[in-house]
């Protein structure tokens, strides 16, 4: 019966001392989670007295927009965001789900089915977030309506 016990008592040892080896690598974070802030706008396709408008500026440059978005991409079970926007006169929250894959960041807002897409890249080693380039309307000083396009740039 001793024998048992030191027999039992062996493979426990055995088998205790043993540990699994993980076979699975830790998944790979993706390169668009973390915080991202608009560094940039670009505008595009504005004519006339404004066709100098048209390429990089500041957010807060032209068009007095005072204009800021902060993107939270949450590396969680559920990938979650959060986006929180600030503009001189309102401000709000987003939050959704996101999906990552060929360079492509899908932000689809809680109760809506239409998503927003942006390309990832890295450009002169700094890594980038870019909305496609959609219409604006802004009224001039003259009473008029200037219409083009602009394009947000997030970094990091």
């Amino acid at each position: 019966m001793k024998r048992h016990f030191y027999l039992l008592g062996l493979l426990l040892l055995l088998f205790g001392a043993t540990s699994c080896k993980k076979d699975d690598p830790e998944p790979e974070i993706p390169a668009v989670v973390g915080k991202w802030e608009i560094d940039y706008v670009i505008y595009s396709d504005f004519t006339g007295n404004y066709a100098g408008y048209n390429g990089r500026a500041d957010p807060h440059h032209r068009f007095e927009l005072e204009y800021t978005t902060k993107l939270y991409i949450n590396n969680d079970t559920g990938k979650s965001y959060l986006e929180s926007w600030k503009s001189a006169n309102n401000s709000g929250d987003a939050d959704g789900v996101w999906s990552f894959e060929n360079n492509i960041l899908k932000l689809t807002e809680t109760g809506q089915t239409l998503s927003q897409d942006l390309t990832y890249s890295v450009v002169k080693g700094v890594e980038q977030l870019s909305t496609i380039f959609f219409p604006v309307q802004f009224l001039a000083e003259d009473e008029s309506i200037v219409t083009g396009k602009m394009q947000f740039v997030f970094r990091r």
